[in-house]
């Protein structure tokens, strides 16, 4: 490998930490098809082999904890987000604070012409009694709004203007 040659990982630490689990899988299935120790050398490497094991699975365990999370698929947040919503409807009806869902109401038909018609019925052509003719409306007069006289207390707030003082410095 020439120095200028880009480092390229042979596995993601992902890969790393289950290829040494499942190594670490492989030597404890290994121990445990060993037969029982006869003599305290054997009974020593045993020991050894198994603290070797635990040593394995502590790192891969504590390197798990401390790596980033992984992106969850859509499926997975979705599975979530259900979980969640049940877990929250137990809570609240073990508590009497659940409410019924109210249930769907059903879209009303779209109303034909001849409905329309029945609803408006009285409002045609024939005389309702109103005068509708132009003429009559314009040569009416509009007045001017009455205006309530103000009487002691708001004639003399209306009519107060605060002076000022001249500043004498």
């Amino acid at each position: 490998m020439t120095p200028d040659a880009p480092a390229t990982e042979r596995y993601t630490p992902e890969d790393r930490r289950a290829r040494l689990r499942a190594f670490a899988d492989r030597m404890l299935d290994q121990l445990e098809d060993l037969p029982p120790p006869e003599d305290v050398a054997e009974m020593e490497r045993t020991v050894r082999v198994g603290l070797l094991i635990e040593r394995l699975y502590a790192r891969v365990d504590a390197a798990e904890r401390k790596a980033p999370p992984r992106e969850r698929t859509d499926e997975e947040i979705a599975e979530c987000r259900h979980e969640n919503e049940l877990h929250y409807q137990q809570f609240l009806a073990r508590w009497g604070l659940a409410k019924p869902k109210p249930e769907p109401e059903p879209e009303p038909e779209p109303a034909s012409p001849t409905d329309w018609v029945d609803e408006f019925e009285g409002y045609g052509f024939e005389d309702d009694g109103l005068d509708d003719d132009a003429s009559e409306i314009a040569s009416e007069t509009v007045s001017a709004p009455v205006v309530p006289e103000l009487d002691g207390r708001d004639a003399f707030k209306a009519a107060y203007r605060p002076q000022s003082v001249p500043d004498s410095s």
